[in-house]
């Protein structure tokens, strides 16, 4: 039962999510990004980009963090398992940001930076975790507690 609950989970995650846009308007040039990726839009040369970027990762950042807190102050008996786990995935992203940056920077999309590339990535499985940990049950008797 508890295998079929992990799997449920993984299939109601999508990779991105809609968040507050960002907005830059110089003149009479406006820029809209309602995700990460558009960003991009802005041209590698615009020193926007990385604002664009700044924003998102703000966003999710700030997600991410009320995601886990809230699940923290609902746990009873399993703070210290959610605490090791979460400094676990926050260990692994990193590293797996940094494998997929390289990868993508020196093959499929060489014309990126690979700093960008990596807050792109980072930004997406942050928002694969706080959707993972707003979902997890704490009120059913199998459940974390």
């Amino acid at each position: 039962m508890k295998n079929l609950a992990f799997v449920s989970l993984i299939l109601v995650f999508t990779p991105l999510c809609k968040a507050d846009p960002y907005v830059y308007v110089d003149g009479s040039y406006n820029f809209k990004a309602e995700n990460i990726n558009e960003c991009w839009n802005l041209g590698t040369s615009n020193p926007m980009l990385g604002v664009c970027q700044e924003h998102f990762k703000n966003l999710t950042k700030n997600k991410l963090d009320s995601s886990y807190n809230n699940l923290l102050s609902k746990l009873t008996r399993d703070k210290k398992e959610l605490i090791n786990a979460q400094t676990k995935w926050e260990e692994f992203s990193n590293l797996q940001c940094q494998f997929e940056a390289k990868a993508s920077e020196s093959y499929s999309k060489p014309y990126k930076v690979y700093g960008e590339l990596f807050n792109i990535c980072m930004d997406e499985l942050r928002v694969n975790r706080s959707k993972y940990l707003d979902y997890i049950d704490t009120d059913c008797a199998g459940c974390v507690k």
